[in-house]
């Protein structure tokens, strides 16, 4: 009687294990069909965005536009780019498995290069070399027999092709900047209203930045036993970025100015970075017409970060 009690037990515990496993098995099928579907869905939607900024990008560097037709296309560009890299954050968080982290697609100053209405050779070089990369990339997602994106493309082989976009690849912008030409004005040829504020204002170290007759003007201002010397002034992410270095001297003078002007009008940020010894962190907040101040310490350079202001005629 035991023995047949257990034998109905068995049969009913393979029943109930036979019925799980194949749950289960269904279960992992619709799921795996679920996640293909996405990670297709996704490999459409990305193609889709990196191909229509290819196509603007493309227009823009075989027949530059100017002034309001150059800066709507080249925010077109920043655009597309952002889109193309938040479609990748939207697969890693659909696909189970893991899609590369790169950041060939963010951080582009591209929308800066209108501030002069003209694209410059460097500006073209970059933006050629970029399309270089995104032509790159969509040649390999690209299918002969479809005429559209492979939807076969393993997540393995996707990632492949954005791990290639490594410091030895052609995939990759290697330095997210170009340069911005400028000319140091001498203290008597610059404009009078910022030789008015600097008369007036020549009693302590500053750097400002000014905008007059549609052109920029940086000022930097060092007591007499240093001189701040310019040595690069480059359009990168959100901001233009200015370098010099402090070198020391002998000057009559209490306090030195030097001053860059650019041909352009600009309301971007200027981030100053300058080599200093000491090892110290604090934000310095500056409200003076308009203008605001960050500063960073860091055993090697100090940065700050100076908002453009407009001098009165």
């Amino acid at each position: 009687m035991k023995k047949e009690w257990f034998g109905k037990l068995k049969n009913y515990l393979l029943i109930i294990l036979s019925a799980t496993l194949i749950f289960t098995a269904v279960k992992l099928y619709h799921e795996k069909q679920e996640n293909t579907r996405q990670y297709e869905l996704f490999l459409s939607n990305f193609y889709y965005e990196l191909s229509s900024t290819n196509r603007v990008l493309h227009s823009i560097v075989e027949q530059p536009p100017e002034e309001n037709d150059l800066e709507q296309g080249l925010l077109l560009i920043e655009r597309g780019l952002e889109r193309t890299s938040l479609m990748l954050d939207v697969g890693r968080k659909l696909i189970t498995k893991p899609i590369t982290q790169t950041y060939l697609f963010s951080d582009h100053p591209i929308a800066q290069f209108a501030d002069d209405d003209t694209l410059t050779s460097d500006e073209v070089h970059y933006l050629k070399n970029l399309m270089k990369n995104l032509d790159a990339i969509q040649a390999r997602l690209y299918s002969e027999e479809t005429r559209q994106v492979n939807t076969d493309l393993s997540i393995s082989a996707f990632n492949n092709i954005l791990d290639d976009s490594g410091p030895d690849s052609e995939f990759l912008t290697l330095n997210k900047s170009v340069a911005i030409p400028f000319e140091i004005v001498d203290q008597e040829h610059a404009p009078n209203q910022i030789q008015n504020w600097i008369r007036h204002n020549k009693s302590s170290e500053e750097k400002k930045v000014f905008i007059v007759d549609g052109n920029t003007y940086i000022v930097m201002i060092s007591d007499h036993d240093h001189k701040m010397e310019i040595t690069d002034i480059n359009r990168t992410g959100d901001i233009i970025a200015v370098y010099h270095d402090i070198n020391s001297v002998q000057s009559e003078e209490s306090f030195d100015a030097t001053i860059a002007k650019l041909e352009m009008e600009t309301e971007r940020s200027f981030q100053f970075t300058t080599p200093v010894e000491e090892e110290d962190t604090h934000i310095e907040n500056t409200e003076n017409m308009g203008t605001s101040s960050k500063i960073s310490d860091s055993a090697s350079v100090k940065v700050e970060l100076i908002s453009p202001e407009r001098l009165p005629n």
